[in-house]
């Protein structure tokens, strides 16, 4: 079915604020990953970012809130949504370039999501898909942490904290949400490793970062709906 022209207001409404936040993301894909202040001098114009690195954020920080905005909705739920949008851009350039996944910003985006999640809980009356939600979390930083035991070279403990993250959201929409977003998410690093190896930019020993592939294979769950019922 074709948008309503309510639908597209709220489509390019959240896509015009990532656009907005963009210079600001940028900006913390460096100041992110280091031991100093998280918010410098100046971070809200992007430094010290350059401009092809604003511009590379401020197209993800655009597509990823407008996608979002079109699979949830006007729901009171979406701020905790396009929080982890933008949340997810950062940490996917951070990843891909470093390898790392900081607590710095996992860890308060997990608590300010958790809050807004609490509250739009609250504005339905319906506390269910919040504990939901709770409960997604930690089965899926549990699944993970199972993984990056097994397999310390593949996974680590930054994955495991982005899982609970993920899980989290993905848990409010409901565990076939859960399921599709994590099963996604090991098929886009899959494929993604695979054009590595074909184009010869990556070898078998070649560490590959998973952050990148888990956000993204969360927000196809989230854009598509679950593909498993659970």
């Amino acid at each position: 079915m074709f948008p309503r022209m309510g639908d597209w207001l709220l489509i390019v409404g959240c896509g015009g604020l990532g656009t907005l936040c963009g210079p600001a993301l940028a900006g913390l894909t460096v100041t992110g990953t280091g031991p100093g202040p998280l918010l410098t001098p100046g971070w809200h114009r992007g430094r010290p970012a350059g401009p092809r690195r604003v511009l590379f954020v401020c197209l993800l920080s655009t597509l990823t809130p407008a996608i979002l905005g079109a699979a949830i909705g006007a729901a009171p739920e979406l701020p905790a949504f396009l929080l982890l949008g933008v949340v997810g851009v950062v940490l996917a350039v951070v990843d891909a370039e470093h390898h790392r996944l900081p607590d710095r910003i996992t860890l308060p985006a997990f608590g300010i999501g958790t809050a807004l999640l609490l509250g739009a809980a609250a504005y339905a009356a319906a506390y269910g898909p919040w504990l939901r939600a709770l409960a997604a979390a930690a089965v899926a930083a549990g699944a993970f942490l199972l993984l990056a035991l097994a397999s310390p070279d593949g996974l680590g403990l930054g994955d495991v904290k982005l899982a609970g993250l993920l899980g989290l959201h993905l848990g409010w929409l409901g565990w076939g949400h859960v399921l599709t977003g994590l099963v996604l998410g090991f098929v886009v690093g899959a494929v993604a490793a695979l054009v590595l190896l074909v184009a010869r930019r990556a070898t078998l020993r070649t560490p590959i970062a998973f952050g990148p592939a888990l956000l993204a294979g969360t927000l196809l769950a989230v854009a598509t709906g679950p593909l498993f019922a659970v």
